[in-house]
C-alpha cells in the first residue's frame, strides 16, 4: 500500500514501538558492520536508549577482507566510544 510507506518510514520512535511489540528482551545487540544500515540502527537505538528495558551492545567482526576492513572497524570504536556503547 503506498499509503502506508511513510508510517513506516524508519524512525527512533517506529523502532520503539516495534520492539515494545517483543516483550521481555533483556538486551539488544547490534551485529554493527559500520555500513549505514547498522551505524543507523545503533544510533536509533541509543536515541531511545532510555525507554528500553534492556541494555544495547554492538559486535563488530573485522574479517580483514576489504582495503577498508581498519576504517570500518577504527569508525565502530569510535562511534561506540562516542556514545557510550559496549562494543565486543
Amino acid at each position: 500500500m503506498p499509503g502506508n510507506r511513510r508510517e513506516q518510514a524508519f524512525s527512533a520512535e517506529n523502532l520503539l514501538r516495534v520492539l515494545r511489540s517483543y516483550p521481555g528482551a533483556s538486551s539488544y545487540l547490534v551485529g554493527f558492520s559500520g555500513g549505514a544500515d547498522s551505524t543507523a540502527l545503533l544510533h536509533a537505538l541509543n536515541t531511545i536508549r532510555k525507554q528500553l528495558d534492556g541494555e544495547i551492545a554492538a559486535v563488530h567482526v573485522n574479517h580483514g577482507l576489504h582495503k577498508d576492513a581498519d576504517q570500518w572497524q577504527a569508525h565502530c570504536e569510535n562511534f561506540c566510544r562516542a556514545y557510550n556503547i559496549p562494543l565486543t
